[in-house]
């Protein structure tokens, strides 16, 4: 991920990236969960900040094991209807959620 020198750097980082087509948000989580900055509603922000931190807890570890001087930097993860892309660092990570081009609910 990029070096940002000041909070309004972070917050253009961000629109920029709700900007790209197909995006539906995105969250800033600790590693327990603990949502430092969304742009989903709370209750949205919570779901995925339940979930994507034993992901990347389990990802870290798989490639631990396959390489023990090796770090998880990013996880994809992709259903019929969104792709979720994390983006893991020691302190925080940053998770995009992404609609995918052409699924449509029956």
């Amino acid at each position: 991920m990029m070096e940002f020198s000041s909070t309004v750097d972070i917050d253009a980082a961000l629109q920029t990236i709700l900007q790209r087509k197909g995006v539906v948000g995105f969250i800033i989580y600790k590693d327990r969960g603990i949502i430092l900055h969304t742009s989903f509603e709370l209750e949205a922000a919570k779901r995925y900040a339940g979930v994507l931190p034993d992901l990347s807890y389990l990802g870290q570890h798989m490639v631990e094991d396959l390489d023990p001087e090796d770090s998880l930097q990013c996880l994809r993860i992709r259903s019929q209807a969104h792709e979720i892309i994390i983006f893991t660092r020691p302190t925080y990570s940053l998770a995009v959620v992404q609609n995918i081009t052409g699924f449509k609910r029956s």
